[in-house]
């Protein structure tokens, strides 16, 4: 996974477009503002598969959601909770 620090836009769990304003990686956390509502928001960083925008792309993706809605899921995303999920499956299970 691409580090991500304060300052730099990621897609969070919901695919929203955020801006980082802290990242914890020794307890797994990263907190942002959402480019949509301007609210904060955290998310796991291993478990909820958030992944790293550059900043044209996440003012691209802010201003198309906000117009047209959300879009389809990246490949990458889907993928990423399908291994989520088969993984939260195979815990259960134990």
């Amino acid at each position: 996974m691409t580090y991500i620090g304060r300052g730099d836009f990621y897609e969070d769990c919901a695919s929203q477009p955020m801006l980082c304003t802290a990242a914890d990686y020794s307890n797994d956390q990263i907190t942002g503002i959402s480019l949509l509502s301007g609210l904060v928001d955290c998310c796991s960083i291993e478990n909820c598969g958030v992944r790293k925008l550059e900043a044209d792309e996440a003012i691209e993706r802010a201003v198309n959601w906000k117009l047209s809605g959300p879009a389809e899921p990246s490949e990458a995303r889907s993928r990423s909770r399908l291994q989520i999920e088969a993984r939260n499956t195979e815990t259960r299970s134990l």
